[in-house]
């Protein structure tokens, strides 16, 4: 039974999982409580993806044996893959307990801290791995990637940089530090990145759907339309590759096209924008002469104040709109013109006949880029304000400066203040 053990473990190094599986299986039918093939029996369906499988065969061994770190450390990453990220934690905790110094469950630790929004945590966590172990090289790519999540995006290239130098041939980390430069509006260097990562994996569609956002942002727009594609051949369906056609189409004013692909957006969690209700979508083919059209908004406040126009339209077909927009646009659409009653971000009415997303509207109502005039003005408060510090003589001019930091080339919307001076 060892030699049939050694055997299996010796083609589970060798990747061929499902010869390594059959042999595991067949020492457990004749030994079921041999604890070291159902774990490694669990590795190998971890490693399958098949994780419900893998739990039910690695528990019991922590059950049997709760001082095995290694056990402990695959049961975290399980529970990890299952999402069950509380848990995940608590194993890892139990792991490190016992081998305070184990790098692969620093690390793996970090990655459930990331998933749990627990980033700074997390980033201690990689660190602590490459103390004990300096040049571990996925723990350095992860580290870049929570660096990323909390905008320190040069902070990040270092640590993808240092991750290149013990793996040059990693096309995750070529492309992460192209996502970073992306971020620090690099545009060529970003698109340089992303030829090094497909010269390794051609046929990874995200790695071509960034690359295409890189060269829109450089107007090769050409150039991105066939990144986009080869995106699509690879992921068909994928949202995010969807949404950047989309956007492209809007780009060069083919509205036919880029609206229904912009709809893909419902897709994206990040987004917030595919809510449910009990209330049926509205989808412009339904009369809304008389009804109630709840009207909901998820993305920037920009987005908001120029698809407020929308929702206008609308209402101007006979429906009573109510339009939920982030709060600190209250006071401003409040006196838009034509008015549209507008309530807060997590405000729903009480009763409506109908909803839709703000950006869907034009999709719905068939209008591309509607003909209004001035619609909004200047909340009587802050004027009388202003006017009092600094004067009603001269010219008065506001400007924009501060962009959504976390979204990618915030870099390009954003300046400091004092470079006004």
């Amino acid at each position: 039974m060892s030699a049939l053990l050694d055997q299996a473990v010796g083609l589970h190094g060798q990747g061929r999982l499902d010869e390594a599986a059959r042999l595991y299986e067949q020492i457990l039918t004749a030994n079921p409580d041999l604890m070291d093939a159902r774990h490694m029996l669990g590795v190998v369906r971890a490693q399958q993806g098949r994780h419900d499988e893998a739990h039910d065969l690695i528990a019991p061994v922590v059950a049997a044996n709760p001082r095995d770190a290694l056990a402990l450390a695959n049961l975290g990453n399980v529970l990890n893959a299952l999402r069950r990220w509380e848990e995940a934690l608590q194993t890892f905790d139990r792991a490190l307990v016992l081998a305070p110094g184990y790098p692969d469950a620093l690390c793996n630790r970090g990655n459930v801290l990331q998933n749990l929004g627990r980033l700074e945590e997390a980033l201690a966590s990689y660190d602590r791995a490459l103390f004990f172990n300096p040049d571990f090289a996925l723990a350095l790519n992860n580290r870049g990637n929570v660096l990323q999540k909390l905008l320190r995006h040069d902070a990040a290239l270092g640590s993808y940089d240092r991750a290149l130098a013990l793996d040059t041939g990693n096309a995750e980390v070529h492309a992460n530090r192209a996502d970073a430069l992306q971020r620090l509006c690099r545009y060529d260097e970003a698109v340089a990145g992303y030829d090094h990562a497909l010269d390794i994996a051609p046929e990874t569609a995200l790695i071509w759907n960034n690359r295409g956002a890189a060269l829109q942002h450089l107007g090769r727009l050409e150039e991105a339309r066939i990144s986009f594609d080869r995106a699509a051949q690879q992921a068909p369906g994928m949202p995010e590759i969807l949404v950047n056609q989309g956007l492209l189409h809007l780009l060069h004013q083919d509205f036919a096209k880029g609206w229904p692909l912009f709809e893909a957006r419902k897709q994206m969690p990040d987004l917030g924008e595919g809510r449910d209700f009990a209330q049926p979508l509205w989808t412009g083919t339904e009369d809304i002469n008389g009804k109630t059209l709840f009207v909901h908004m998820r993305r920037g406040l920009g987005d908001a104040i120029q698809f407020y126009r929308y929702a206008a339209l609308a209402q101007a077909r006979g429906a009573r709109v109510i339009l939920s927009v982030n709060d600190p646009l209250l006071a401003l659409l409040q006196n838009a013109v034509p008015a549209v009653p507008v309530i807060g971000l997590e405000q729903v009415p009480d009763s409506f006949d109908y909803h839709i997303a703000l950006m869907s509207m034009p999709l719905a109502l068939g209008i591309d880029i509607p003909e209004m005039g001035r619609y909004l003005a200047a909340e009587p408060s802050r004027v009388a304000q202003w006017r009092e510090r600094i004067g009603g003589d001269g010219y008065r001019i506001a400007i924009a400066w501060q962009g959504d930091a976390a979204a990618m080339g915030a870099e390009g919307k954003s300046f400091p203040v004092s470079a006004l001076a």
